[in-house]
């Protein structure tokens, strides 16, 4: 199966952005994006190539927390930016009614979400 240019680019992002809040370990990542360490594990040996993360010892040898470099933090602030630009074209002309309709469908994703993903 060729997988798409935008999968990869939407799942570094994700890694990117989750690794903006928190430094966390390989097996936190995949439960947190609810995906196959193998495709998590392939995305961050392209972005610790490229600079944007690294890895930190700690206690447990075994595994290791990820981070953000400067350049990772950098690049998460840019992609938040076009984030923010993007859902303000997508609901910019949505009135009050329309956007608290999305906001509750939003959440009752997010809470089935979390149900079914624990």
């Amino acid at each position: 199966m060729v997988k798409l240019h935008n999968e990869d680019t939407m799942l570094k992002g994700a890694i990117l952005m989750h690794l903006s809040e928190t430094a966390c370990t390989v097996s936190e990542m995949g439960k947190h994006l609810h995906s196959k360490i193998s495709s998590i594990s392939e995305k961050l040996i392209e972005l610790e190539n490229n600079g944007l993360i690294t890895k930190i010892k700690e206690g447990d040898q075994r595994e290791r927390k990820l981070e953000l470099t400067e350049a990772g933090k950098k690049r998460s602030e840019e992609i938040q930016k076009m984030m923010q630009t993007h859902c303000s074209a997508i609901i910019g002309d949505l009135n009050d009614t329309e956007i608290n309709q999305l906001q509750k469908l939003l959440k009752k994703i997010n809470d089935f979400e979390e149900t079914a993903h624990g």
